[in-house]
């Protein structure tokens, strides 16, 4: 909710029920993002993005960069070695022909291994090392930690699946 991301000190906060924040003016023209890093929206999202005429985040050219941790589909399934070179292929064309081939859109980057320096935008190092110093906070949903039983687990996941947590869902394994 908003009063949480002011208090963990948010500049601007977008209430996604009410606002649509590919369509806000303040972030168009000279003002368009340089990162977006999405942990939710997937494909859409990165298609509103950089979407001709009403673009927020800016082109390769200016150093724009998309980053994402999700798919394009929202529940994943691979039941072929078809089906896992087409999702690997699909994120890999659209970061290769972004980073290279057309720099009229932001890069485009699918973060879906553990994070090293090695391939992280320097822009998320500085996010990574703010967490590491203690300067980025972590917000538990207040339901949390949840049980290692069977219906605890479910319960959990399901106010995942939700996205209604207002902060990380937890499930305790073991003290």
């Amino acid at each position: 909710d908003a009063r949480l991301m002011r208090s963990l000190g948010a500049d601007r906060v977008i209430d996604y029920r009410r606002e649509n924040w590919w369509e806000l003016n303040e972030f168009k023209g000279s003002n368009k993002f340089d990162i977006i890093i999405d942990l939710v929206g997937g494909y859409k999202s990165w298609k509103l993005s950089h979407k001709p005429g009403s673009a927020v985040l800016k082109s390769n050219l200016f150093g724009g960069r998309y980053v994402t941790f999700t798919g394009d589909d929202r529940y994943l399934q691979l039941h072929t070695a078809k089906d896992l070179l087409c999702f690997l292929s699909r994120y890999s064309w659209r970061s290769f022909w972004t980073h290279n081939l057309w720099p009229f859109y932001p890069s485009y980057t699918y973060q879906m291994d553990p994070p090293d320096s090695s391939t992280l935008s320097k822009s998320l190092m500085e996010v990574l090392n703010l967490a590491a110093d203690g300067e980025f906070k972590v917000v538990l949903d207040r339901r949390s930690p949840f049980g290692f039983s069977l219906s605890s687990v479910k319960n959990a996941l399901k106010l995942q699946a939700s996205y209604s947590a207002k902060g990380k869902v937890i499930v305790e394994v073991g003290k």
